[in-house]
């Protein structure tokens, strides 16, 4: 048995994965979607391998800062990238994005993350996670804000070895 935790969330979106995948790389597009919780969003990007992220979510008297590392970045299909927030009890987790065509006018967004420390974490992530995707099919951008269908899934496994 392991002491880390990981979930799986997905959903299809009616979007092309260049859109959805650029709206991920964008600033101004990730404050119009990034909300877990319903909580603003600031995001602080260098989009390249090695480069960091910031999300400042929340109000200035009550925010919550994540931060990480980009790892991969392989446009349309992937990005990967190491999460430390209050949630991780500042502990690296690693988060893989991945954008799969469904169709020729969906594609389903799955959201996968390893090195959670505990299964109280898992549920706060999988929550935000998944306000994160509902958020993206909307409107990710200015240009993309076309939802054609939803599907969601539940977590991956409650096994914490998985």
């Amino acid at each position: 048995m392991t002491d880390e935790y990981s979930l799986t969330v997905r959903r299809e979106i009616g979007a092309p994965a260049e859109e959805l995948f650029d709206a991920w790389l964008d600033p101004q597009s990730l404050a119009l979607w990034f909300k877990p919780d319903g909580h603003a969003t600031r995001a602080e990007i260098d989009p390249r391998v090695g480069g960091t992220l910031r999300f400042v979510m929340g109000s200035d008297e009550s925010s919550c800062i994540a931060s990480g590392t980009y790892r991969e970045i392989d446009r349309p299909h992937r990005l990967v990238f190491t999460w430390s927030s209050p949630d991780t009890r500042f502990r690296d987790s690693l988060v893989t994005v991945t954008f799969r065509p469904s169709s020729s006018s969906t594609t389903i967004v799955e959201i996968h993350q390893v090195g959670l420390p505990d299964a109280e974490s898992r549920a706060s992530h999988f929550a935000g996670w998944s306000d994160v995707l509902r958020e993206l099919g909307p409107s990710p951008s200015h240009e993309v804000g076309r939802q054609t269908s939803v599907r969601e899934s539940t977590p991956a496994t409650e096994d914490p070895d998985v």
